[in-house]
């Protein structure tokens, strides 16, 4: 059975709250990546966004009670998305090494020699192996929606449909775009959060402005991944580098996710030295949103006891 970590309280909060904002440019080789922090003091905190989302989808009501509660906090758009370096995958295709990569270039170009890690979807799932591939540059490890990697729970969720639908492919008339973002969300989201599709044509009116790469290729390489073994070299080593992970690891998984089966939350806890799971009721595959401000209350305990270890 997985254990189940405790819901998270304002206890761990101080007072302070800087919103000093600094934007930096970092660089993997040719890739230039947009990053920004929020804070001045305190220890890190890396947030790694899901498969073609952009660094905003980290909206303030997720990133500022992380900054009040004294850290600083780093965001950033992946190689293809957003204001970072879009290239052509068939012709130059990259694997989630290099996307690790990335993340870890983030780090060197604010100085930070380590961080707590807190990963959506894919940048969870890239934040077990950046964990078990760079000992000591993550403190700490949250997985929010994130699948086990290298774990024996399917790939493929129980409704397959719903998946399937939800990669579908963009429309190509722009005036199409936004509704099909909206859709693309009403599509995943929980039970628990009110869809309001007015605030959700906002937001994502706000994300096609900034930039929206209809080729990215993140799942492209994931996929590639998945059949290949590629540079990781397969489901075996991604398997050893999670086991490998000697850091506190927090698993939160909505119970209505139909994208990333919640079974891989409980995975991570029985293949993981130190990991703990919390089951969110009513959430679906949208843990980037935070309107109650549990699931930041939840990061902030789990990492003001990483840094008590």
């Amino acid at each position: 059975m997985a254990k189940s970590a405790g819901r998270g309280t304002l206890a761990a909060m101080t007072t302070t709250f800087d919103t000093t904002t600094t934007t930096r440019v970092a660089r993997n080789g040719e890739v230039e990546l947009w990053t920004e922090m929020q804070g001045t003091d305190g220890s890190a905190v890396l947030l790694m966004m899901g498969s073609g989302s952009q660094a905003i989808q980290w909206e303030p009501a997720f990133v500022e009670p992380l900054v009040r509660a004294g850290h600083r906090v780093v965001r950033f758009d992946w190689r293809d998305v957003g204001l970072s370096t879009w290239g052509d995958f068939r012709a130059r295709p990259y694997t989630p090494l290099d996307l690790i990569g990335d993340a870890v270039a983030v780090l060197d170009a604010w100085d930070l020699p380590s961080a707590h890690l807190v990963g959506f979807s894919m940048g969870g799932g890239l934040g077990q192996l950046l964990a078990g591939l760079y000992a000591g540059r993550a403190l700490s490890l949250t997985s929010l929606s994130a699948p086990c990697m290298g774990g024996d729970v399917p790939a493929l969720p129980e409704d397959p449909e719903t998946f399937l639908r939800f990669c579908s492919r963009q429309p190509t008339d722009e005036h199409e775009l936004e509704t099909w973002f909206v859709e693309q969300n009403r599509l995943v989201a929980g039970s628990a959060v009110d869809f309001d599709e007015d605030d959700w044509r906002t937001r994502v009116r706000g994300w096609l402005a900034r930039g929206n790469n209809r080729r990215c290729g993140h799942m492209a390489a994931l996929r590639r991944q998945a059949e290949t073994g590629g540079a990781l070299g397969g489901t075996d080593v991604c398997r050893a580098l999670r086991a490998h992970i000697r850091i506190p690891t927090l698993a939160i998984h909505g119970d209505e996710d139909l994208i990333v089966m919640p079974a891989h939350a409980d995975e991570m806890v029985a293949t993981t030295p130190d990991a703990r799971a919390v089951h969110l009721p009513g959430r679906g595959h949208d843990l980037w949103l935070d309107p109650t401000g549990e699931i930041t209350c939840l990061i902030i305990d789990h990492v003001a006891a990483a840094e008590r270890v």
